[in-house]
C-alpha cells in the first residue's frame, strides 16, 4: 500500500511539475522507513521471534518479490 501511495505522489509531482509534492514525497518516505525501522519492526520481532527475523531476511521492506517466498515450517525441520 504504501509503495502505492509513493508511486502515485512521484505520479503527481511529474504531472504538476510540483517540487513542493517531491519533497514532500521524500520526507513521508523518510518517516515511513524509520517508524518501520525503529517501531514496528522490533515489536514484530518481540511477537514472531525467529520467525520474523528469518522473513525479514527473505523479503525486502520497499521492493516487492517476483517469486513468492514459503518459509520453512518449524514442523519441517523435525
Amino acid at each position: 500500500m504504501l509503495v502505492a501511495a509513493h508511486a502515485i505522489l512521484l505520479a503527481e509531482t511529474l504531472l504538476f511539475g510540483s517540487i513542493g509534492i517531491l519533497i514532500w514525497t521524500g520526507i513521508f518516505w523518510v518517516m515511513n522507513t524509520l517508524y518501520f525501522k525503529l517501531i514496528e519492526e522490533p515489536g514484530l520481532k518481540h511477537r514472531f521471534g525467529d520467525e520474523y527475523v528469518e522473513y525479514s531476511k527473505n523479503v525486502a521492506r520497499w521492493v516487492p518479490r517476483m517469486t513468492p517466498w514459503f518459509p520453512t515450517r518449524s514442523s519441517d525441520r523435525l
